[in-house]
């Protein structure tokens, strides 16, 4: 049985030549190198190792896209504005912008590749490939945690027309 699930994350966007390796002092990931269009999930901590979030990066080339907890960008971005001092890094704070399905259960691969056309039986950890349709842009990543499946990012003015475009090519 294919499930989805709409639920609310808070979006950060890290920009500079510094992003990766001050998030990589931060947290407890190895993302030094994390290439295009690949994701992974590394837990920011402060100086005493204590959590402050689970971030999820994607990584654009020019930009890493992060999802955090809802409610939690302004503190992710206080705690890394406290340790950028010669780094080239600016966070920018987007959340309220985006909205996430996670798609998840039987054939979910099959599913997602029948609704956008995208073969993601190859996506690892949170791997991901951006989607167009009509000029509206999403991200389409694979879920790496123990639900599993796929999270469908897309911006919160598009709501309705991905909600359209998926439920009604969901019943053709």
């Amino acid at each position: 049985m294919l499930n989805f699930y709409s639920f609310r994350q808070d979006y950060l966007k890290f920009e500079g030549s510094d992003r990766l390796d001050l998030i990589n002092r931060l947290s407890t990931n190895q993302v030094n190198n994390l290439q295009k269009n690949k994701g992974i999930k590394t837990v920011l901590t402060n100086d005493k190792g204590r959590f402050v979030d689970v971030l999820t990066l994607y990584n654009f080339g020019d930009f890493i896209f992060a999802a955090c907890s809802f409610n939690n960008s302004t503190n992710v971005i206080d705690h890394l504005d406290k340790y950028t001092i010669m780094d080239d890094f600016k966070p920018v704070n987007m959340a309220g912008t985006h909205e996430t399905i996670l798609f998840f259960g039987n054939d979910v691969s099959g599913f997602i590749n029948d609704l956008f056309s995208i073969n993601v039986n190859d996506f690892i950890n949170n791997d991901f490939e951006i989607y167009i349709s009509e000029g509206h842009h999403s991200i389409i990543a694979r879920n790496d945690d123990t639900i599993g499946g796929y999270m469908f990012i897309y911006a919160a003015k598009d709501h309705n027309y991905w909600y359209s475009f998926i439920f009604n090519k969901r019943n053709d």
